[in-house]
């Protein structure tokens, strides 16, 4: 779907731009332009604009241009980078005891990950800085001031 179109659709459903938006219920965290190769070649669905039932028509698959990729992060994933990230379950009307159990069992899992990790990194002699090992923070910088620099 083209940026125009999902921009079509998004205010036809919320013309107040109020509404929050979701991936398979997850958040939205980023929204990048990159090549179509990146990460996988492009996907793309050939519709039939005419008709307002199923309309896909064909597909191809291309690694020409750019494309707009909307990456998600969950709440699950979300802990994993802090374990003690407040969760807000104030406005779950159903099954808020479920969630309220999911969240705490995503935190014991993140924090014997994280443990887990701190060990393997300590047991291995990997570089770290305090924060986590050098390697990986350090090719993740690199990525992103690329990325940066590219979508100036």
């Amino acid at each position: 779907m083209k940026t125009k179109k999902l921009i079509e659709l998004l205010n036809e459903a919320d013309p107040t731009g109020e509404i929050e938006c979701c991936v398979d219920n997850h958040d939205i965290y980023i929204v990048e332009r990159l090549p179509a190769y990146w990460d996988g070649r492009l996907q793309v669905l050939i519709r039939d604009e005419t008709s307002p039932w199923y309309n896909v028509t064909g597909a191809k698959i291309t690694s020409r241009g750019d494309k707009i990729k909307l990456r998600t992060l969950s709440i699950d994933e979300a802990i994993w980078n802090d374990p003690e990230l407040p969760v807000d379950l104030s406005e779950c009307t159903d099954h808020g005891r479920l969630y309220a159990a999911a969240v705490d069992e995503y935190r014991q899992v993140a924090r014997r990950g994280i443990e887990e990790v701190k060990e393997q990194v300590k047991e291995e002699g990997i570089p770290t800085d305090g924060e986590g090992p050098v390697p990986m923070k350090s090719m993740w910088k690199k990525a992103w001031e690329w990325l940066e620099r590219k979508n100036a």
